[in-house]
């Protein structure tokens, strides 16, 4: 068999339900005699035991797995951390500094309530952290020095333990691939560059804006593009994997819902029991889910609700009265990667709205809208603080953006969707994180990596703004001539109230694509950086 297509060793980063996805992956490789060897990583310990039970055969096939629980053991049991150590990889393969490790990871930095409600008291001390980070260390470059793979395949790089093994893998050339949504209908990719435009994206997205001839594929993958586009300016632009929209949410009674509740709650004691003898301290109880998602947050929403400027039903209203004259700028939800990686300088949001309003021309308003998943989230005193700015409008969650995004002058985010919206609607665009946006025209998109400029970027991008459709179809029919149709979030990790699409086929044929594709990714990368060694 050609070596660019397998027999690979393989090392999978996996986290909590995604052990069963990359499980099923290498299975199929295996099948395929496109597997040599196999080593994984695993977190949540819950989820492992759950995983194990209906996979026996991943521990008695004695495929090497590094747990996460067993690491924060070893980092609890350490009398200081190993100061040398740390500034050695640090000098190795800091970005430039391991602080961008700790901060990606959200359960380092915030504690358990975080991932319900606003807290943003640290969940690690100090030493602990740099404990945990000494630990890690040592144990994951053992782990690819005794594994010697080929690639390195995960998710998203959200956790302390993803991000060394990419820092790793890019010192060591070994080719490091991210499975994930390309928010184009249910296309996933494997992504080289966590952070940034993955190169072969962009070497479709230039080939498809400047090429005179393009191939069968890329020909189709236009024709999709454009009808996509096309679909986008008269409906909600949605793709496999998010948050459904208020309008396809049912809603049940209230006698339902409480007895939804305390079906979930018996249905859960179970799973409480295990869960509080494993200890995990990265992951909640089971029954914390459904004690604040159903009481909770509902009761904080009730009490927010007057908070908001512009509530369901008076977009379209308020969008006219300001038309031209606002910017609407996107919260994201937090902890969240976009925050914690992608937009890095601009993790308070507060005081990123305080800087647009500041920056914008005198008599204009920041029209602040909340993230769907943010509903409940976030404490009152936040939205007093954004209330406070004197050209701020708050919008609340599960307002239609539509509206707002048509009559905006220009919009502004960290990260999301919301930007490719604004886009096909011809909207200008100012991102405060170099993914995935970078790559078009300035006259389209602003990256804004320095907060003192964002005045001039603004007005330079007011007067400047040209719509490129050429550069807009490239970028969409990019994603779909390199990805390949997978329901990942709904079929492949199980993940519910998330947009589904039908046309991803059985989830045998999705993981059999998935397959095909990382073959033909590990290829390309292997050529690509064993170029770059030479060149």
């Amino acid at each position: 068999m050609n070596r660019a297509q397998g027999p690979f060793r393989l090392l999978y980063t996996t986290q909590s339900g995604g052990l069963r996805l990359f499980w099923r992956l290498h299975r199929t490789l295996d099948e395929q005699q496109r597997v040599e060897a196999a080593a994984f990583f695993a977190t949540n310990r819950f989820e492992y035991n759950r995983f194990t039970t209906s996979f026996p055969e991943f521990e008695a096939s004695g495929v090497e797995c590094l747990r996460e629980w067993e690491l924060l053991e070893r980092a609890r049991a350490l009398a200081e951390p190993d100061h040398d150590l740390i500034d050695h990889w640090e000098r190795e393969i800091g970005d430039p500094t391991l602080w961008n490790a700790l901060i990606t990871d959200r359960r380092l930095g915030f504690p358990l309530r975080a991932q319900f409600v606003q807290d943003y008291r640290p969940a690690y001390k100090h030493d602990d952290l740099l404990k945990l980070l000494t630990v890690a260390l040592k144990e994951i470059s053992a782990q690819i020095e005794r594994a010697k793979p080929d690639a390195i395949l995960g998710l998203n790089a959200v956790t302390l333990y993803d991000y060394l093994y990419y820092l790793i893998a890019r010192q060591r050339n070994i080719p490091y691939l991210q499975l994930k949504l390309t928010r184009v209908e249910n296309y996933v990719s494997f992504f080289t560059d966590p952070f940034s435009v993955s190169p072969h994206i962009a070497d479709s997205y230039r080939r498809l804006k400047c090429a005179d001839e393009f191939t069968k594929l890329e020909a189709e993958a236009l024709a999709a593009a454009r009808q996509l586009i096309g679909q986008a300016r008269s409906e909600r632009l949605v793709y496999e994997g998010a948050v459904r929209s208020a309008a396809s949410q049912s809603r049940p009674g209230v006698t339902k819902r409480a007895q939804g509740f305390v079906g979930r709650l018996a249905g859960a004691a179970g799973r409480v029991r295990h869960a509080w003898t494993l200890r995990d301290p990265h992951y909640p109880l089971p029954f914390r889910y459904s004690i604040y998602s159903q009481v909770v947050k509902p009761m904080r929403r009730r009490l927010q609700a007057r908070l908001f400027d512009v509530r369901p039903g008076d977009e379209a209203r308020f969008a006219t009265e300001h038309a031209g004259r606002y910017v609407l700028f996107a919260l994201n939800t937090e902890p969240e990667v976009a925050l914690l990686a992608y937009g890095r300088p601009y993790r308070n949001q507060i005081e990123t709205a305080r800087n647009l309003a500041a920056a914008l021309p005198v008599g204009w308003t920041l029209v602040v809208k909340e993230h769907p998943n943010a509903r409940g989230y976030r404490s009152r005193g936040f939205y007093r603080r954004l209330r406070e700015i004197p050209n701020v409008r708050l919008v609340a969650p599960m307002a239609k953006s539509g509206p707002l995004l048509e009559q905006a002058a220009l919009v502004a985010l960290v990260y999301g969707t919301v930007g490719l919206e604004a886009l096909i609607r011809h909207k200008p665009l100012v991102v405060f994180s170099r993914a995935p946006y970078e790559i078009f025209p300035s006259t389209m998109v602003r990256y804004v990596a320095d907060p003192w400029s964002l005045g001039s970027e603004i007005r330079g991008l007011l007067d400047d703004h040209a719509h490129d459709e050429l550069a807009l179809e490239a970028y969409i029919g990019a994603h779909v001539s390199t990805g390949v149709r997978a329901n990942l979030f709904t079929e492949l990790l199980g993940k519910g109230e998330r947009e589904a699409m039908n046309t991803g086929g059985t989830v045998e044929e999705q993981y059999g694509r998935l397959a095909e594709e990382a073959c033909r990714r590990i290829g390309e990368e292997r050529t690509r950086l064993a170029s770059a060694q030479w060149t």
